[in-house]
């Protein structure tokens, strides 16, 4: 049987020291099959933490609108490559969000 994990994280004021909280939240939580980040769009340096993600291993898991009143992004690292097959998907910006995703 297969068990999936996921450890989540939200960076309120993503800083310098992000790759830091990243390394540790790995390990910390070992093996897992998900990490997820996500992270403020309102914030000053938004660019700077999605690049600090990237290099990390994180890639564009989807917008979150109104994310706790407001716009966050969501980036995630798989422990295997995402199947995007199975994906369902009912409307063509749900599908270009999709495109991005497979893009990054």
């Amino acid at each position: 049987m297969e068990v999936w994990s996921l450890v989540k994280m939200t960076a309120d004021e993503p800083g310098l020291d992000l790759d830091a909280h990243l390394a540790r939240m790995e390990r910390d939580f070992p093996g897992r099959h998900v990490y997820q980040l996500i992270l403020p769009l309102w914030r000053p340096g938004i660019s700077h933490a999605v690049d600090t993600a990237r290099r990390a291993g994180f890639f564009l898991g989807g917008l979150l609108p109104q994310w706790a009143d407001r716009d966050a992004l969501l980036m995630q690292k798989t422990a295997s490559p995402p199947d995007f097959s199975k994906i369902q998907l009912h409307t063509q910006e749900a599908r270009s969000i999709l495109d991005m995703v497979i893009a990054d």
